[in-house]
């Protein structure tokens, strides 16, 4: 009785739900989608997965004697950190991994809640891809494909070796599956669609030059092959020896924070006119996405990037400023702000008080 919707999205919930229960969240993304609607639903995946579960197996017994799930989290945290300064002393096969993920859940705000979720929920079901597949079929839904697609089709990998995941099947689902296989995946982001729906294939050749490209990154040089390098905000670093993807690459950092339209990377690649991008600059651009280096984006945000005269934030921002202090920004991140002449500015940045307005308005929080 509550309507269709164009979007359902079910993040952290299809694995760490019972079997029975897995069905029944397919059938009502089924049931509630629009004849156009997609569904985004994130779950850890078989074999990769199963690398979780050997530390699972541990803090659960760890844990045992515990009944509040706040207690739980914390015990199991410093237990983690036991287990990884025992292994210091060792060079076990799963020493590396321990380390690793108590490096990633240390750079989180709160990481015993995540990891609370991700090894101490009363339920964690893993699915090998084909599983996943095979439950969206007989619940009425079809596989769509990943939408995070770095190192998840066989056009993100070497091609002598994706033709030979081709010897083993042409069918695209299996294909991934042989990915998984061998990359040891262990979580992926499904987007699928009603059975009967009128949704088209992924754009996988030419790129409309309306689409836009971001990248937070900045040339790097060249390395001693002579490949001009770049580097992204995050460390990841990435050389070329093509003259038009550099040229590209330079143009598309140069704009951050702002976007580039994908029109404005015609001159990189000797290109004209204003229809959709040739196949060279399409290829490239869809390469430099699926290696996870710049991100493209049907629409993009009204991105300021210099202080304006009565300078605005969205309305979403200045109402969560007196409340939190981490704060989303336009590309859907978030971002720690915690001193109070930032929260207080922030909640006023209404696009009608000038620098003398917020100044007097610091003037009389001080006094």
């Amino acid at each position: 009785e509550i309507g269709r919707f164009d979007d359902i999205i079910g993040h952290g919930l299809l694995s760490w739900i019972p079997e029975g229960l897995q069905d029944e969240l397919l059938a009502a993304c089924n049931r509630l989608l629009s004849p156009r609607g997609l569904a985004h639903i994130s779950f850890n995946v078989n074999p990769g997965a199963r690398d979780l579960m050997w530390l699972r197996e541990k803090l659960l017994y760890h844990v045992r004697g515990l009944d509040s799930p706040r207690d739980r989290a914390a015990a199991a945290w410093k237990f983690a950190h036991f287990i990884a300064k025992v292994q210091e002393t060792r060079n076990g096969l799963r020493d590396a991994y321990m380390k690793k993920v108590l490096g990633t859940f240390g750079k989180m705000t709160n990481p015993e809640t995540y990891f609370y979720h991700e090894f101490l929920e009363a339920d964690n079901n893993p699915l090998l891809l084909t599983e996943f597949t095979e439950k969206a079929d007989r619940n009425g839904l079809r596989y769509l494909g990943e939408a995070c697609p770095r190192h998840r089709t066989l056009d993100s990998i070497e091609p002598g070796l994706a033709n030979v995941i081709r010897q083993f099947s042409d069918d695209p689902r299996v294909q991934e599956q042989y990915l998984d296989l061998a990359l040891e995946t262990n979580f992926r982001r499904a987007i699928l669609c009603r059975d009967d729906a009128t949704v088209g294939e992924p754009v996988r050749d030419a790129l409309p030059s309306t689409w836009s490209a971001t990248c937070h990154g900045t040339p790097d040089g060249t390395d001693e092959e002579g490949r001009a390098c770049f580097v992204r905000s995050s460390g990841r670093r990435i050389g070329t020896n093509d003259g038009p993807t550099a040229a590209a690459l330079e143009k598309i950092c140069a704009a951050w924070p702002a976007a580039c339209s994908l029109g404005e990377l015609r001159a990189c690649f000797g290109e004209g006119g204003d229809g959709p991008l040739g196949a060279e600059a399409s290829h490239v651009l869809h390469g430099l996405y699926r290696d996870d280096f710049i991100k493209l984006q049907m629409h993009w945000p009204s991105i300021a990037t210099v202080v304006t005269e009565r300078p605005t934030a969205s309305s979403l921002v200045r109402s969560l400023a007196g409340k939190r202090d981490r704060i989303p920004n336009q590309y859907h991140g978030n971002m720690t702000m915690d001193d109070a002449v930032t929260l207080l500015l922030l909640a006023k940045l209404d696009g009608t008080r000038d620098r003398n307005d917020l100044a007097t308005l610091l003037l009389a929080a001080v006094r």
